[in-house]
């Protein structure tokens, strides 16, 4: 009977110490990911597959703005050479526009000044040093019949009571219509025109579209309430 209560109380003291020896482990601690913004996702998801540009691809390449430079120039004459000039004008961040600047010369290597050609519009500045920039039309190489942007639309007043009305869509051509039923489209060259089919020539000048060709031949004024 002494050795069945020891046993028994043996056995209880074993049990006892496994008791102690069991510890508890914590379930790890779930991290909650932050809310996400529906918007932000889909165009996240446009802007992969190609859908948004981005500011990067909106910006003009070097090689871009030197073919906006040498479209004007006879290239049997003249160069352009990107330099290493880091140029920024604006008042402000938001303001503030980057330049390429290029120098462009004769054959002989022979400096005609330089040219600065926004990263974002294309447009072109006469580059005059130290963060100065002029119109293009005071570049020396600047020529009018390529260089110079016209807005050509309105209401004209020609000869023997012959109107004209031209619909300009975008600075490459127009619509022109006279009163004398002559209809058709021209492509424009700086302050030139010429009709697709060939047969009339347009140059503009302070307001003035002067025409050559045909039973329009004249020069067309644009109307007074158009010009106020």
């Amino acid at each position: 009977m002494r050795k069945i209560l020891a046993l028994m109380a043996a056995f209880a003291l074993v049990l006892g110490g496994c008791g102690k020896e069991v510890t508890s482990v914590a379930e790890p601690e779930t991290v909650k990911e932050p809310p996400v913004n529906p918007q932000s996702e889909v165009l996240a998801q446009a802007e992969e597959a190609g859908l948004l540009d981005s500011d990067k691809e909106k910006a003009l390449t070097a090689q871009d703005a030197a073919a906006r430079v040498t479209e004007s120039l006879d290239q049997n004459q003249y160069t352009a050479e990107l330099t290493d000039i880091q140029l920024q004008v604006g008042g402000d961040e938001k303001s503030m526009h980057d330049f390429y600047v290029f120098e462009v010369k004769d054959t002989a290597g022979g400096s005609i000044g330089q040219v600065a050609v926004d990263k974002e519009t294309g447009e072109k500045y006469n580059y005059q040093g130290e963060g100065i920039l002029d119109d293009y039309s005071s570049f020396p190489l600047y020529d009018p019949a390529v260089d110079a942007v016209c807005d050509w639309a309105g209401s004209y007043k020609g000869p023997a009571g012959i109107t004209l009305d031209v619909l300009q869509g975008d600075e490459s051509s127009f619509e022109f219509t006279f009163s004398d039923e002559t209809t058709g489209n021209a492509r424009i060259s700086g302050n030139t025109a010429k009709s697709e089919d060939g047969t009339l020539n347009f140059l503009f000048s302070d307001g003035v579209i002067t025409v050559a060709g045909g039973t329009v031949t004249g020069n067309y004024t644009l109307a007074a309430a158009e010009k106020e």
